[in-house]
């Protein structure tokens, strides 16, 4: 005989009643961990926001993070390790989002319901505190009189074993520091901490056309460019002080500081490359390693680089070109080949060159123009020169 299981009816009309609004909230499994966000300043723009949403193939993948509670209310300098939540703590962009590189160093919301006020400090990329490098120069001291409510950021920047500094072809290693503190009123479940990254140093793009009385018969294709000169800044120490307004209840910031700067000399037989990167694939006047230069428009050689904010930045800018002429069946004919010219990047060429100033992006425009041309033999002197337009 087969037993028959009957189900009350009651309780499947209670499940089959039930909404959304019945079913408990389901919240992301850090929901409760204090997290973060991040901006970064746009290179170049005229919108109204400052910032875009942080790249990982742009930006450094690593930040340091200081977070205090009740940072305000009469926290001495000494006073200050009593009240942090972070204290120069590794935060890594993993898996699109940003976590703790160590998972002992998270922290939760829920454990600090008691006190009034956070405020929360970043920088990128990471520097361990104490390594032989830095030497513990990854600091958040608060600066004058208690009465100022003045915090200051500073971290050091040494020269890079990966990249080219004092210049960087791209940003994906450039130092970075936090607009303002992060300030939140409690600590309220799910409030991710959201930085605002600023560029602390100056860049540079490379622009180059040729004159408008080449262009009838020859481009010129560029093969390579090199900057050397001297004294030009390898590392240093970036610093920013922040001021907590009582008034208006924000921080106020002041501008990035580079002090304690390095510096080498990079010769013309040694140069820093500036590497060309294909920016187009569908502009045929891009190619995989070098770049045809006409006079229709000028044409950026590879990404904005960066360099330590310098007025002492004036370096040689040397370029390698081959100069072409197209013939009868549209081939490009080299009637001169490796062509040298060079410039100096400084004010007397560049009237509107700002070296000094971080996150500032200097747009160079080179026109290139042969000292002389022979026509007829079809031949351009050697040595050619860069004419600024």
């Amino acid at each position: 005989m087969k037993r028959r299981i009957y189900i009350p009816l009651i309780a499947s009309l209670m499940v089959a009643c039930q909404t959304e609004e019945d079913l408990p909230t389901q919240f992301p499994d850090d929901y409760d961990l204090i997290t973060f966000q991040a901006m970064t300043a746009k290179e170049q723009t005229r919108a109204v926001s400052r910032y875009e949403q942080y790249d990982s193939e742009k930006h450094p993948g690593t930040m340091g993070v200081f977070g205090y509670y009740d940072l305000l209310q009469g926290t001495t300098t000494e006073k200050l390790s009593q009240n942090k939540i972070f204290e120069n703590t590794e935060i890594e962009y993993k898996e699109k989002k940003w976590q703790h590189k160590n998972p002992a160093d998270e922290k939760h919301w829920a454990d600090y319901v008691q006190y009034n006020s956070f405020d929360f400090f970043a920088y990128m990329p990471y520097n361990a505190t104490g390594t032989e490098e830095t030497k513990g120069d990854v600091t958040l001291e608060r600066t004058g009189a208690e009465a100022d409510n003045a915090f200051t950021l500073t971290f050091k920047v040494v020269k890079s074993k990966t990249c080219s500094l004092p210049l960087l072809n791209d940003s994906k290693g450039a130092p970075l520091i936090c607009n303002a503190p992060v300030h939140e009123q409690s600590a309220e479940l799910g409030t991710k901490v959201h930085f605002l990254f600023d560029q602390t140093l100056t860049g540079f793009t490379l622009n180059f056309q040729i004159d408008a009385s080449m262009a009838a018969i020859r481009h010129f294709r560029i093969k390579s460019v090199n900057i050397y000169g001297d004294n030009l800044a390898n590392g240093g120490t970036v610093s920013r002080t922040y001021r907590w307004n009582t008034e208006s209840k924000t921080w106020n910031t002041d501008d990035i500081v580079w002090s304690q700067i390095t510096r080498e000399n990079i010769t013309e037989e040694t140069p820093l490359t500036v590497a060309y990167n294909k920016n187009d694939n569908t502009d045929p006047c891009y190619g995989a390693s070098d770049m045809i230069v006409k006079a229709d428009k000028y044409r950026q050689w590879g990404k904005p680089f960066y360099a330590i904010p310098d007025a002492q930045f004036n370096p040689t800018i040397a370029v390698t070109y081959d100069v072409e002429l197209t013939d009868e069946n549209r081939n490009d004919v080299v009637t001169r080949k490796d062509v040298k010219s060079k410039i100096t990047l400084n004010k007397t060429n560049f009237s509107s060159l700002v070296s000094g100033k971080p996150g500032h992006i200097n747009g160079i425009r080179i026109l290139i123009k042969p000292r002389y041309l022979y026509v007829l033999g079809d031949e351009d002197k050697a040595e050619g020169m860069l004419l600024v337009k």
